[in-house]
C-alpha cells in the first residue's frame, strides 16, 4: 500500500511479551485524528492478516474461519480490500485458538465470548464465573484422562521394548500366544491395538 492511498507500513514494529514474533502494524495516515478513532475504536494501529497469522501460529484459513463464526472480526479493510484488525483480536484469536485445543467447541466459545461482553453487571459476572467453573471441572476431567493415558503409553513402552528384544525362534506366530502381549495385565494399548 503507498502513502497516496493513506496507509503505510510502520517501520517499528509492535513487540510483544516474551518469545512471541513482532507484529506488524499499520498507521493510517492523512486523516485526522478522530476519523482514525472512528475508522479504528481509538486506537491508530492495525495489523494484517499476516499478523495475525504469524502471532497466533495458524493458517489464513483459521483466522477467516473464526472472522465467518463472528468470534473475531476485522476492525476495517485496506482499500486493496484486505482485512486489517485491532492489536487486541490477536489476543481474542490467540485465546480461542487455545479453547478449542482443549476441545472446546466454536458455541461453547461463543457463549464465553458473549458472557464477557455483555453489559458489566452483577449477574453477567456470575453467569461468566458459572461457565468458567463448569469449563474448568471438564478440564480437569480431561487432563485426568491425559495422566492415565501417559501411565499406560508408558508401560506400553517398556512392554514393547521386551518384544524388540524376544529371541524366541518361532518369530511372528509367538506373538499370537505370547503372554506379555496378552495377559491380562498388559496395557489396554498393545491388548486391543
Amino acid at each position: 500500500m503507498s502513502e497516496a492511498e493513506g496507509m503505510t507500513k510502520s517501520k517499528n514494529p509492535t513487540e510483544t511479551a516474551g518469545n512471541e514474533p513482532k507484529l506488524s502494524t499499520i498507521q493510517l495516515h492523512g486523516k485526522s485524528p478522530s476519523a482514525r478513532r472512528r475508522k479504528t475504536g481509538g486506537t491508530d494501529h492495525l495489523i494484517t492478516l499476516k499478523a495475525m497469522v504469524d502471532g497466533a501460529g495458524t493458517t489464513p484459513r483459521a483466522v477467516r474461519f473464526y472472522e465467518a463464526e463472528k468470534l473475531i472480526s476485522a476492525a476495517q479493510r485496506s482499500t486493496g480490500g484486505h482485512r486489517l484488525f485491532e492489536v487486541g483480536e490477536l489476543e481474542k484469536l490467540k485465546l480461542i485458538i487455545d479453547l478449542r485445543s482443549c476441545g472446546f467447541s466454536i458455541e461453547e466459545i461463543r457463549e464465553l465470548l458473549a458472557a464477557r461482553q455483555t453489559s458489566p453487571s452483577k449477574e453477567s459476572a456470575m453467569a461468566l464465573q458459572g461457565l468458567l467453573a463448569q469449563h474448568m471441572d471438564g478440564l480437569k476431567r480431561k487432563l485426568q484422562l491425559m495422566a492415565e493415558l501417559d501411565r499406560e503409553f508408558q508401560s506400553a513402552i517398556v512392554t514393547l521394548d521386551r518384544c524388540a528384544t524376544c529371541e524366541d525362534p518361532r518369530g511372528k506366530e509367538a506373538c499370537l500366544s505370547c503372554d506379555v502381549l496378552i495377559s491380562r495385565t498388559a496395557p489396554r494399548c498393545i491388548r486391543f491395538l
